[in-house]
């Protein structure tokens, strides 16, 4: 699956009249190793990362565009990303067109009573996995008119983590309606410990490419 190699960092801020509020204007820095020096040489608290974007927003006009001209209707089924996808393919005019559904079901409970995942897969796998993550693309499909649908699961931190599955790892599956719904079509990735916000902007512009017609995935 191709992933941006991009994070968007703060280049410099600006403080609102109205508020006392920081406001980050970003910059591309297109290697992680450039962005862990930066973030070495600067508190947490300062690395506030702005995850709603002109980047995320011109990738879903090219979604919307793409999946327009292909005939297509798309849903999408986020947890760690919490909506982040969704909002960035309805600032696009005329998404409408192509933007059926959209589930946000950060909580395994919302898995279970909005995308029927079983709750003995939940808790066989974990909620970050391959199982869960194809589960709600396929009942993402099924419950909406779409004939794609991504999911999103993963743990954006700063807890959660664990040897196995670290902060920064992210699940992403892709279904097709018209597709085997036994063949699994899912992948993990995982980011590095870029920030809560950090790792939430790179998984929702990977699951932005994949909505592309053509996107292609790994096969679990």
């Amino acid at each position: 699956m191709a992933c941006p190699r991009s994070l968007l960092i703060p280049r410099k801020k600006r403080f609102s009249k109205r508020q006392n509020s920081r406001i980050f204007l970003p910059r591309i820095v297109k290697n992680y190793k450039k962005l862990s020096k930066i973030w070495k040489k600067t508190s947490r608290r300062k690395m506030s990362i702005i995850i709603y974007t002109n980047e995320l927003v011109t990738r879903a006009s090219l979604v919307i565009d793409a999946n327009r001209a292909a005939g297509q209707r798309i849903a999408v089924a986020e947890s760690c990303t919490g909506g982040l996808v969704m909002a960035a393919l309805t600032e696009v005019p005329g998404a409408s067109d192509v933007f059926d559904a959209g589930f946000v079901t950060y909580a395994n409970q919302a898995k279970i009573d909005l995308l029927n995942i079983s709750q003995d897969v939940i808790e066989t796998f974990g909620s970050v996995s391959l199982a869960v993550a194809w589960a709600m693309a396929r009942n993402a499909v099924e419950k909406s008119d779409a004939d794609i649908a991504v999911a999103i699961t993963g743990i954006a931190g700063p807890t959660g983590g664990d040897e196995r599955k670290p902060v920064g790892t992210v699940v992403f599956a892709r279904a097709r309606r018209d597709a085997d719904p036994n063949e699994v079509v899912a992948e993990q990735k995982s980011f590095g410990d870029l920030g809560r916000s950090g790792i939430r902007l790179q998984a929702a512009l990977c699951a932005l490419s994949l909505l592309m017609p053509d996107a292609s995935i790994s096969q679990g």
